[in-house]
């Protein structure tokens, strides 16, 4: 294949809309920036296609600016990760008076609680392992999943930071999910990036939007990315789910907020030509040339460097997993992974049987309501260089972001094969039949869940406790409030204890008289999926007097949420 073919031709692009069309998709962007070895700047690609309709039903409008807004949730540890490194590597040591970024300078070498409790008048409590903000980027130790505190069921952002204080470190009840303080190992977790934006906040004495604009963002250019819900993006800007009949409905996202606990993690703004002009950047300076003053190869290589220690897992670095094409790895981060974590359609690599040694990259990944995004960095210095952005607008029974990338990395492995190189060894499955059996299934099985719920509300019980009333985390920030509507139907919300934010109305129902379980829309809900920390909605119920007083709920990591009853 010559050189100068386009990534994305027409051929391709045909099979990108007939993922959305499988999936639908309302819309999606993408960015492919590719740098020859022969060449000194990038060329870039963008395609955005949307449809006004039901996704399967009508055709794609294609344009190529690049210029829609959209929230890429965990894509955001990406960014936020190279400004740190930038305000510690380079900012932190210039000699300039009163400089905003002098606190930064031990970063690398302190435990986070350290910096935090030196420059914050709040106070925060160790967390296992004493481990630095470099290693947190990495999720090299640190905290267990908390998503469930982070996000309600339905992804409402309900923590605010002063929560986390609180949530952090697990109250005695939660042990039992293991933290070995000795142990060196991966996990990857939201609450990691969380802990990391307040430490950032401390040491710049101001705000993580602050500080990522004037780091990261205004000296490139980045003028459409921000860390919370951009300001002037009216209330009519929606985004879309797909439910378990394939039927496209628009929502209100989500508005992920700059002060919220979800800043640090997954609460990033952006667009695929902003996303483009900073991946350019770095293969700019992969290839020797600065784009920011004294950020040069060296300093990239601290982003891509590994912290954990040869293994079989997974490894993660500051841009993601990294890993070749012949692996299973690209997709690990999806939403796919979370209902059929081991069936072909979900992990089928992207080239099989590949050697891998000319088709390494760093993968990541992010699911929220109403958004798929992933991205994957292929520097190179003997082959052609590349970086892809897949961005939609969209979430439903399978992430369609997943898949398209998959199938973009498979023509850019392809093209990077030297005729010396080894065919692959097994014929690669087709993206498209993958994504018709993935959408099947996972139909299939959230139809299914629904019946299940519906079983429930319709066998349930008559119980005559009083479970209606406030209910409060016991060591932690979250509350429940249930209550009676006028159909006399049992309904909770959840929320956190400093924010006005609440998750939408949950039916709950009756299983017995020690039990309840909300009932959540699979298509609301991504933490609900699998394994996710939302997966098991039941509660155990106790009582006195006939009143409930207690209600307890476990995750599938095994930390126990224990909620009393406020009396007000």
């Amino acid at each position: 294949m010559p050189t100068e073919t386009p990534i994305l031709d027409p051929e391709l692009e045909g099979k990108i809309q007939d993922i959305l069309k499988i999936c639908g998709t309302h819309m999606a962007s993408i960015s492919v920036v590719r740098r020859k070895l022969d060449s000194t700047t990038p060329d870039t690609q963008m395609r955005t296609m949307v449809t006004p309709k039901r996704a399967e039903h009508s055709e794609y409008t294609v344009s190529s600016d690049g210029e829609e807004r959209f929230h890429i949730a965990s894509i955001t540890k990406v960014l936020v990760a190279t400004a740190v490194v930038i305000a510690v590597e380079i900012k932190a040591k210039e000699e300039v008076p009163n400089n905003p970024y002098a606190r930064f300078q031990t970063v690398p070498k302190e435990p986070l609680t350290y910096l935090y409790n030196r420059y914050s008048k709040d106070k925060m409590r160790a967390i296992p392992g004493n481990p630095t903000i470099y290693q947190l980027m990495t999720h090299y130790r640190g905290l267990p999943s908390m998503n469930h505190h982070v996000l309600a069921p339905d992804g409402t952002p309900i923590m605010t930071s002063a929560d986390v204080l609180e949530d952090l470190i697990p109250p005695t009840e939660h042990k039992d999910a293991g933290i070995d303080t000795t142990m060196k190992w991966t996990r990857y977790s939201n609450i990691n990036y969380s802990a990391i934006a307040m430490a950032i906040e401390a040491l710049w004495d101001g705000g993580l939007d602050n500080f990522m604009d004037e780091t990261l963002f205004k000296p490139l250019q980045m003028i459409s990315t921000s860390i919370g819900f951009p300001a002037g993006w009216g209330k009519e800007i929606s985004g879309w789910v797909v439910d378990s009949d394939n039927e496209l409905h628009k929502i209100q996202r989500p508005e992920y907020q700059a002060t919220g606990a979800e800043a640090g993690p997954l609460g990033a703004y952006s667009t695929t030509r902003d996303l483009k002009t900073f991946f350019a950047f770095l293969l700019n300076t992969f290839h020797g040339n600065e784009v920011l003053p004294k950020f040069d190869i060296d300093i990239l290589g601290i982003l891509l460097k590994l912290e954990t220690e040869e293994t079989d897992e997974i490894d993660f670095t500051s841009f993601g997993l990294f890993t070749t094409l012949d692996s299973s790895a690209i997709g690990a981060l999806s939403s796919n992974r979370l209902l059929f974590p081991n069936e072909t359609f979900s992990t089928y690599p992207v080239i099989p049987g590949s050697s891998g040694e000319e088709c390494e990259a760093f993968y990541m990944a992010g699911s929220a309501i109403g958004c798929s995004c992933a991205t994957a960095f292929l520097p190179s210095v003997t082959k052609e260089s590349f970086a892809v952005v897949v961005l939609t607008d969209t979430s439903g029974p399978v992430d369609s972001a997943d898949h398209i990338l998959r199938l973009i990395l498979r023509k850019i492995g392809r093209l990077r094969q030297s005729k010396a190189t080894a065919m692959p060894s097994r014929k690669p499955k087709s993206v498209k039949d993958m994504v018709i059996q993935a959408q099947a299934q996972s139909s299939r099985l959230w139809r299914q869940m629904e019946q299940e719920d519906a079983r429930l509300a319709d066998e349930a019980p008559k119980i005559t406790r009083d479970i209606v009333g406030v209910f409060k985390g016991a060591g932690f920030s979250q509350r429940l409030e249930i209550f009676k509507k006028a159909d006399q139907k049992i309904y909770i919300t959840v929320g956190g204890s400093s924010t006005p934010r609440t998750s939408q109305p949950f039916e709950l129902i009756w299983l017995d008289a020690r039990s309840v379980k909300m009932r959540v829309p699979p298509h609301l809900s991504i933490d609900c999926l699998g394994k996710g920390d939302w997966s098991n909605l039941i509660f155990k119920v106790n009582d006195q007097n006939n009143v409930v007083t207690e209600l307890t709920r476990e995750t599938t990591l095994g930390q126990k949420d224990r909620f009393e009853r406020v009396y007000l």
